[in-house]
């Protein structure tokens, strides 16, 4: 059974084994784009978790006394995630994990541990972002937990298990009663992007003819949130500009370089009321949203994040 497998290993059919946004940042990274290097954590391994260690006996246990009552489902879903934290990982998945970490943190190329631990010495782990990845056809709505700025072989580990966790929200359980529930649940860990802005783009609007970019200062937290309003570019294909809206934004979140923690802070005033993208930076994301477009042969919503001039994709889905 596949615990981790390497984003660069990865295609767009394997959506069954790594998750929607595992195989779309695979099938990217193996062509060329621009995708922060990581592994993913399949849906193999939340399969073995729950059965290797007898979870989905006392899961279905828990779910049926729930029934539909508010309170009892609020107390489920608190009862099925303490239980998912509380449980050890299987030995070969927790070294596998692990070992992945190490030669993501030290390089992207060594996967030798003797080697990995030669080549760490004084040197820190990196910072990653753990993101849950799920099949497009996921039959409910629940919110997929992400955690930035990850740091270290116990935190990373506890990530993983709060990301498998956030699948038993109160809202979800409902759904899980109706159905033997079979959640194929991956997880993405990539390299961490401290980026200064961020950008969702959908290559189409309502009109069809025209490119929509909003954008906000900082982590693309920021964005999915919906704590702040973004910028909103309307762009031709042509790469012409012919709407801008300017949002007062009035919230960013960011790393925290003396605790590398996520945080969220105040937009400085200067630039509340700026611009978050430049013409330039606009070109760029349309030329690349379109490379992206053509390549899956269908309108995209492409998520970007930007640091040091450059851009990364860090999600695409069709629309």
């Amino acid at each position: 059974m596949t615990f981790v497998r390497w984003l660069d290993k990865i295609s767009k059919d394997w959506v069954d084994l790594a998750g929607s946004k595992g195989a779309n940042l695979g099938e990217l990274l193996t062509n060329q784009f621009p995708v922060p290097f990581g592994f993913v954590v399949t849906t193999d391994a939340f399969k073995n978790f729950i059965d290797s260690k007898k979870l989905r006996q006392k899961i279905n246990s828990i779910l049926e006394k729930s029934g539909t009552d508010p309170e009892k489902i609020n107390e489920a879903s608190l009862q099925i995630k303490q239980l998912i934290l509380e449980t050890e990982f299987p030995a070969e998945m927790k070294k596998e994990i692990t070992e992945a970490y190490k030669s993501l943190s030290f390089s992207d190329t060594i996967r030798d541990e003797k080697v990995l631990q030669l080549i760490s010495v004084g040197r820190d782990f990196a910072l990653v972002a753990v993101r849950s990845s799920v099949p497009d056809d996921f039959s409910f709505e629940t919110k997929q937990a992400s955690f930035l700025n990850v740091k270290g072989i116990g935190d990373l580990l506890i990530s993983v298990k709060n990301c498998w966790a956030s699948f038993f929200e109160p809202r979800s359980i409902l759904e899980l009663l109706k159905k033997d529930w079979d959640l194929r649940l991956g997880l993405v860990v990539q390299r961490m992007i401290n980026s200064e802005k961020s950008v969702v783009m959908r290559t189409v609007d309502s009109s069809n003819d025209r490119i929509l970019i909003k954008a906000a200062w900082g982590l693309g937290q920021t964005l999915s949130s919906a704590k702040v309003k973004p910028d909103v570019y309307s762009v031709l294909k042509s790469g012409q500009i012919v709407d801008v809206k300017v949002s007062q934004k009035e919230r960013m979140t960011i790393r925290d370089y003396a605790t590398d923690r996520t945080i969220e802070i105040p937009v400085p005033k200067d630039k509340m009321e700026e611009q978050v993208l430049s013409d330039g930076e606009i070109s760029r994301l349309v030329k690349l949203g379109l490379q992206v477009e053509n390549h899956y042969q269908s309108p995209q919503e492409i998520e970007f994040v930007l640091h040091l001039n450059k851009i990364y994709i860090t999600q695409t889905k069709s629309l």
